[in-house]
């Protein structure tokens, strides 16, 4: 799709000229420009999306040959450089906050597991995921999240469970992509305050950025077309899918 200011497409990729946002159309049969999930626009264009719109985000740099992905739960975009950062981020204070609007007294991250892939593209313009090993670099920021948020696990006062706390909770769950687990909508159900006594623990297991997954599923085949001229730390950030598992055990 392109120049469509209306619809907030999942992948913006920031064009050099305003040529070669007009010149996509030319690609239109192809279907990665034609379904909508990917826009070329220029940096003009993009910062005219956030008109008249209160906290649209979007990054400070807007350089030619960026990929932009849509924001993991505000409107607007950031940065596939940082979309990794930024989604962990946004699951990790999300899971806190569940945990908190269902009135738990304490919630805190027993175990986590990893594994690194790497993007490919197969004969049959599919994507294909090749397994390798956890790059140091990926653990180690990993371990620096958990070190970070390990300060914002604390036990909180116990308080009575309310249909309104419940739908609260629910929203953010949503909101953050975190109710696409079977794990975390099993939750819900054990916590409904309509369904009769909730209990009292419970282990959850939560996968993160399912939801980017896919978003760089798709900023990943503009790499098929040689009409763009990625920036190389683009192309490395939108090769590489993690995936992350992390346990949860959540008290009430």
């Amino acid at each position: 799709m392109c120049n469509n200011n209306k619809y907030l497409a999942p992948v913006i990729y920031i064009a050099e000229s305003p040529e070669q946002a007009i010149n996509c159309r030319w690609h239109s049969r192809n279907t990665i420009l034609n379904n909508g999930d990917i826009d070329v626009l220029t940096s003009e264009k993009i910062k005219k999306l956030g008109e008249n719109k209160e906290n649209f985000y979007l990054p400070y740099d807007l350089s030619p040959g960026d990929i932009l992905v849509r924001h993991p739960y505000n409107e607007g975009y950031i940065q596939t450089i940082d979309a990794e950062d930024k989604y962990f981020d946004a699951s990790m204070n999300g899971m806190i906050n569940v945990a908190r609007w269902l009135c738990a007294t304490k919630i805190s991250y027993k175990k986590y597991n990893i594994k690194e892939f790497k993007r490919e593209i197969d004969n049959n313009n599919n994507i294909q995921y090749k397994q390798i090993d956890v790059s140091l670099n990926t653990r180690k920021k990993i371990e620096e999240h958990f070190l970070k948020e390990e300060s914002k696990i604390t036990k909180f006062q116990k308080e009575e469970l309310t249909i309104e706390k419940f739908e609260k909770a629910k929203s953010i769950a949503q909101k953050r992509g975190l109710y696409l687990s079977e794990d975390i909508r099993n939750l819900f159900d054990l916590r409904n305050p309509e369904l009769g006594p909730a209990m009292t623990s419970i282990t959850v297991n939560t996968k993160i950025s399912s939801s980017l997954d896919k978003t760089l599923d798709i900023a990943f085949k503009l790499n098929t077309l040689d009409f763009f001229n990625l920036k190389s730390n683009t192309k490395i950030a939108i090769q590489k899918r993690n995936l992350l598992n992390i346990e949860w055990e959540i008290s009430f």
